[in-house]
This record gives structure tokens, sequence and C-alpha cells, in this order.
């Protein structure tokens, strides 16, 4: 009996405890101080009428009033969690409050953290502070060009004055209009640089007499003049003078131009890494007008930096070269820091020194490999060697081993199969190992190539064995802060497969009748096996295209696109057809195959377009589109299975396992593990940060992700009239845990849709808060 009652007031107490932030959200007059004094007023809603120039966001982040962080327009999790962490731990001020007596003491500072990293505080009402936002906000209005706005307000207490609405009603007025604008100051200017002035102004005959224009405008000319020369040209260089009448306006730039530079001596000093610069290590140089000196024993090439340097002595100073320059070196990759001193100015010429800090020149980079692909526990570990500077010239040479294994097995994929010679031959395991050399430039710098080799094994889940040696040719060019063009020029791949005890059965079992195999003709599931494990040569081109924004500071929301086109087989057929035109035993002249080695050919595309806004202070939507094709060509009728589109897991469908998904409305996990040839695929995702861990953004996410893989032909192919019905469909939630290599990724997802459900597919019907697919991963999932 004691120990039911024990039981029965764990219950209540944990109850309680889950119940308290939202009873304090609903109830807030429990947060009332009971000592005498005037409370404190606290703001519940603001609501803002008749903007349209300026977004709601907008306005509200230039407010210091503002109200509680709220979601769907009444959900306030964190103002409860704050509120009930100041009841549940002593108040060290003293206070009382309408706990007499509070359940845990505050002496741990625990009260704090949680109130810091997970609540946020009740926002409190000052009038005085009410007054100056609206002020804040005429100024903002006239910033963006609306001088004639009116904003009234009105201020709504309730609850006996505890709790206040504020009325923002705002009356914009038109806008004032740009109706001349003029450039002085120029004198100096040569014609031609005075021709440019006009060339992509920020500002036009007509448009609003916005601050931010005429501010974007005058940087604009500042980076016009640096890049002519001008270098020291700074923005308090250009004074604007407005001559407005309400509803039009003149604007006046008066340029006051500084001195016109040519560059002077140019040196770089590349500094020692392992303390100071000591002359005994010195080794220098001047060659080409720029001299180089080198403080350290380890070799470097003194060409090679006067390569990446982009100006020389009597070239008219530009913002542009100086940037270049900066980059190129970054793109050595054998640098710590780098930046550029201006030591003086004689005779209109500017003298500067490069300063230079190496960076180790070797790197032991060990990793803990934690994930739960094939839905089960994975653990594995990765060691790699990096030198930066194998040879003087910033070749970089990484090599890297890494091996794990899947703590057991995934029984979905497996059930049912038994075989009299025992089992299988132990877990699902990877064992790999990369060796790369980089060289920093190819005809010129900022194109790098490298050149890998690879080997994997592989024991899949679906009781085959794999192993996959590669060599790769790369080259990498036409990068810049916004984009990355990769070009492999060839990469030959060698693929063997075997298959473990069972294998057969589970072909018969599992797989031959959802390829169109008869899983009672042996003849046919053996030459079906063999096709499966038959060694392959994948010569492949490939050409990779990534753009992305996150450098812009100035960006209004986040881009990042990839394009990826592959074709695997054409210098193959070329020996096959001019040079290996013998016949092989064992082969037609119609397989592809070149001195008894099959190879594969297909063309492959892919494209993932990833946006993310930001929809508040501490929130974001983001989204994905995938669209993936490929096909066999020439001799070749299929695709190779380990080239394929595949379904399912953390950075895919989270609502089912890794790799378990299509096609189409196979019922089959097994099946999907052999992937397809089309794939489309989107997500949606709601971030929310609220607290922080290891200084970096912490919270929660809701997702959710609708896609499919298809085959191209059969039962399972890609329809046009079709295939929508055969999109699968989940949705969940996920925490992020920041750490500084990124967040800390855990997903639950539910599906909504199941196109492989015999029924009608709709799996929310039978909805239960266990039957969820749990994801664990590092990073987001786009």
């Amino acid at each position: 009996m004691i120990g039911k009652v024990n039981a029965l007031l764990l219950r209540v107490l944990a109850f309680w405890l889950l119940l308290a932030p939202f009873v304090f959200i609903t109830f807030p007059a429990f947060a009332q101080s009971s000592t005498g004094l005037q409370p404190p007023v606290f703001i519940d809603k603001i609501e803002l009428t008749g903007n349209r120039a300026i977004s709601s966001a907008d306005i509200i982040s230039e407010m210091r009033t503002r109200e509680n962080t709220t979601y769907m327009g009444f959900f306030r999790p964190w103002l409860g969690i704050n509120r009930f962490t100041q009841h549940l731990f002593a108040d060290p001020n003293g206070g009382a409050y309408a706990f007499a007596t509070p359940l845990v003491s505050d002496s741990s500072g625990l009260k704090n953290w949680i109130q810091r990293m997970l609540g946020e505080a009740p926002r409190e009402f000052s009038a005085r502070e009410f007054e100056l936002d609206i002020v804040r906000l005429t100024e903002l209005y006239a910033y963006n060009g609306f001088y004639a706005v009116r904003i009234d307000t009105t201020i709504i207490y309730q609850e006996a004055g505890r709790r206040v609405s504020l009325k923002v009603k705002i009356s914009e007025g038109l806008p004032t209009l740009i109706d001349s604008i003029r450039y002085e100051g120029l004198d100096s200017v040569s014609p031609q640089l005075r021709e440019k002035l006009p060339d992509d102004s920020e500002l036009h005959i007509g448009d609003i007499c916005s601050i931010e224009r005429i501010l974007n405008e005058r940087d604009r000319l500042v980076d016009l003049f640096r890049e002519n020369g001008y270098n020291f040209i700074a923005a308090d260089s250009i004074s604007v003078t407005l001559d407005t009448l309400r509803q039009s306006a003149g604007v006046y730039f008066l340029v006051r131009l500084p001195e016109r530079l040519t560059y002077g001596e140019v040196s770089a000093i590349v500094h020692n890494a392992q303390g100071a610069d000591s002359a005994n290590q010195l080794k220098e140089s001047l060659d080409d007008e720029v001299g180089i000196k080198v403080y350290s024993s380890k070799r470097l090439s003194h060409k090679l930096l006067r390569r990446a340097i982009q100006y020389r002595p009597k070239d008219l100073t530009q913002a542009s070269l100086r940037l270049k320059t900066l980059q190129q070196l970054n793109q050595l990759g054998i640098f710590e820091s780098i930046y550029i001193r201006n030591d003086s100015v004689q005779h209109k010429q500017l003298f500067s020194t490069i300063h230079l800090q190496l960076a180790p020149q070797h790197q032991i980079k060990p990793e803990l490999l934690i994930d739960n692909r094939n839905s089960e526990p994975f653990f594995g570990l990765s060691l790699g060697y990096l030198n930066r500077n194998l040879f003087g010239g910033a070749e970089s040479f990484n090599i890297s081993t890494s091996a794990g294994i899947q703590l057991s097995y995934n029984q979905n994929l497996l059930e049912g199969i038994e075989s009299k010679g025992g089992f299988f031959d132990g877990l699902p395991y990877n064992i790999e190992a990369v060796a790369d050399i980089g060289i920093p430039y190819l005809f010129g710098l900022g194109n790098r190539f490298n050149t890998s080799v690879q080997y994997s094994f592989t024991q899949l889940p679906i009781l085959l064995k794999q192993q996959r040696a590669l060599i790769r040719f790369r080259v990498q060019g036409g990068a810049n802060q916004y984009q990355r063009i990769t070009f492999d020029i060839l990469e030959l791949e060698l693929v063997l497969n075997d298959s473990l005890n069972a294998f057969r059965e589970l072909f018969e079992e599992k797989i031959a009748e959802n390829i169109d195999v008869d899983p009672t003709d042996e003849d046919e599931i053996t030459t079906a096996i063999d096709s499966l494990l038959e060694k392959r040569l994948n010569p492949t081109i490939r050409f990779d295209f990534l753009f992305s924004n996150q450098i812009d500071s100035r960006r209004d929301f986040d881009v990042r696109w990839s394009f990826t086109a592959e074709e695997t087989g054409s210098i193959t057929y070329l020996v096959d057809r001019f040079i290996d035109t013998k016949s092989r035993e064992g082969f037609t002249d119609d397989d592809p195959q070149i001195f008894g080695l099959p190879y594969s050919q297909y063309y492959k595309f892919s494209s993932q377009l990833s946006l993310a806004f930001s929809s508040g202070r501490k929130t974001q939507l983001a989204t994905k589109f995938l669209i993936g094709f490929m096909s066999p060509y020439g001799k070749a009728d299929q695709t190779p299975q380990e080239r394929r589109f595949y379904s399912g897991g953390a950075n895919s469908m989270r609502g089912w396992p890794y790799n378990s998904l299509g096609p189409g409305r196979n019922p089959s996990e097994t099946v999907s593990n052999l992937g397809a040839d089309i794939k489309i695929e989107s997500s949606v995702e709601y971030r929310i940060s609220f607290f922080t861990f290891l200084n970096q953004a912490s919270g929660v996410v809701l997702f959710s992700d609708v896609g499919n893989i298809w085959n191209r032909t059969g039962e399972y192919a890609f329809v046009l009239g079709n295939w929508v019905q055969e999109l699968a469909w989940d949705a969940g939630f996920g925490l992020r845990i920041g750490t500084p290599i990124g967040p800390i990724r855990l997903d639950f997802a539910y599906r909504i849709f199941d196109p492989t459900n015999s029924d009608d597919g709709w799996e929310i019907k039978k909805w239960a808060f266990p039957k969820f697919n749990f994801n664990f991963a590092i990073g987001e999932a786009f």
C-alpha cells in the first residue's frame, strides 16, 4: 500500500511539474508581489494597424516596448517557465510570493540559469519608454521617405491595471519623391570617371527619398572612388544635403576627395608559427617588384606568394585588388591570419606590408562518429592527419581512416529470415581509408587541383558485402564569396559485391517479387542475384555548382542552391568500341565490358534549393526542394545500385528509417535499400531558438517532409498522372542543441501518409504518441 501511495505522489508531482509552466501562462496573477508595493504592469499585447510601407516585424524590432514571444497568437511557454521558476526557487531578494515556502533553494544559481537559458522574463510596461518608441517610429518612417507620417496610440489597462494592451495606429501619408540629384566637388576627377558616376546608381528621379537609399548611394560612391585610386576616401568624406518640400526633394552630394595614389613598395612578411621571428631563420628575396621575407625553417615558395599578391608598384590603388589578394592568400590554406597594413604615403605613393602568420603545418584530427543509420545505433571512430605544406608550395596532404559498427540488426529488414547454414557473419559495419593531395593552383591561383584515392569495405544491412576502391582527379575553380564550381575530370571506381549467409533466402522472400523476378524460378533468381553481385567499373565525369548568399550581411533571406550533373561510361565505351574489340567469355557483344570487366553507363542530374526566412527575433522558417533523375544509356539497361537515389533518414524523409522508403508504393524496406532512379523531396521547418548552450543558439523545430523515389519502368515506376498520390508525408518536432561544430539534432517524426500502406495510406488515423521514428545527427537537415 505504501508503495502505491508513493507511486501516486510521484505521478502527481510529475504532473504538476509539467503543468505548472502553462498554469503560470494562463494565470499571471500568481506572479504578483504581495509586499504591498505597487506591482509592475505587464505588457499583454501590441497591435499595429495602418502600416503598409514597413513590415510589422521591422516596426517591432525598432521598439523597446515589446510583448513576450508568442507562438500561434497566444502560446508563451518561455514566459510560463520564467514565472514558474520564480516560485519554485527561493527569492534572493526576500520578496514574498503566493507560495509561502519555496520548494528548492537557489544557492546553486540554478534558478537564474533556467530563467536566462530556458525562460523569458515578463515584459514590463513603461509609459516613458513607449513615448520614446513613438518618436523612434516617426524617425523610422522619415528614414524610409515618409515625412508626413502620423502615429496615434491607445493604452488599454486590464486586470486592475496589472496588464496592458497597446494599440498603435499609423497613418503613413504620401511619400516624398526625389525630383533632382546633383554631385559636387568633382573638378579634379577625370572625365572618364565622371561618366561612370550615374552607372548603377542607387537613386533615380521619382524614387522615394529614403535615407537608406541615400546612404547606399553614398557607399557606392565611396567604393567607386576607392576602386580608382582614392584609397583613403571614407563615408564622412561625402556630405549629403536634402532640399525637401514635403512631397518632393532634391539630393546633393558634396565629395571631398583625398589625394589620388598609386602603390609604392610592396612587401610581404611571413611570421614564425612557433614563436618570435628570428634573424637566423630569415629567408628573403626581391623579384617582380615584390619583396618577400619568411621567418621560418620550413620551405615556402616565394614565387607562390608573389602570384597571390595582385597589385604591383605604380599600379593605381584599387580596393578590389587588395580584396583579391586576401582571398588568394587565404585559399592557399597555410596561414592562420592575414592582414595588410598601410605603412606610409610618400610622393603620392602608398607603401604597404602584407603580414602573414603561418598555421601549424601538421594536424591530427580525431573524431567520434555517432548516428542511427538503419534505425539502429551506430558508433565509430575516425583519425586523420593533415599536412598543410607538403613540399613548400602549399600542397596539402590529408589521410584519414574510419571504422564503425551498428550495434544491432534492423529487424524490419530481416524479419522472418532463417538460414540452415547459420545466420549472419557479424553486424553491419563500415571501414574506410582516404588519402588526398591538393595543389593550390592549376593554370593560375584560385583553381585548386586534387587527387584522391579511397577504399571502403561495408557490410550492408541487407546481407551484402561491398568493397569500393576509387581514384579521383578534381579541379575546383571559379570560386568567389558566393559560389563554388567543382569539376571531377575523371573518377575511376571499382565496386565488388558479395553476399552473406541467408541472402538468397532474403532475396526470394522480400526482394524478387518486388523487382519483377519470379521467386519460384531458381534460374531467374540466380541470374538476378548474379547481376546484383556483378563487379563493376564506374568511370565518371562530374560537375558540381554551389551558390550561397551566407556571406552577404544585407541579405533579406538565406539562399543555398546546388546542382550536380554526372556521366559514367563514355570513356570505357570508347575503349570497348575501338580498342578492346575481342569477344570475352561470359559476355555478348551487347554487354558493356572492357577486358572482361563490366562497366556502368548512365547519366544523372540532381538539384536542391534551400531557403530560410527570419520570421521573428528568435524564429526562422526554412524550406528545401530536391529533384533528381538518372538513366542508363548505350549498352547498359540498369543503373548501378551504389549510385542510385534513396529516401528516408535524418536528412531525408524523417518519418521513415534510413533508406527504407519507396520506390513508389513498394512495401518492402529491403527493396528500398536498393534505391531508385527518380527522386522528389521537399521539407519545411519552423525553427525556434529560446536558449543557448556553449554560447550557441539552441531550441526546438517543427517540421514536415514530403517525397519519395521511383523506378523508371516497372510496377513502381514514376507515372506523370499518379506520382502525387505516391508521395509520402511526415511531420514532427525536434530539439536543437548548439555546439561549435553545429547543432546536435534530435528529431521525432510521425507518418501522416504512407503510400506503401495497402489501406488508404492515412497513417494519421492510427496516430499514437510512442509510434515515432527517431533521428539523430549533427547539423541542420538542410
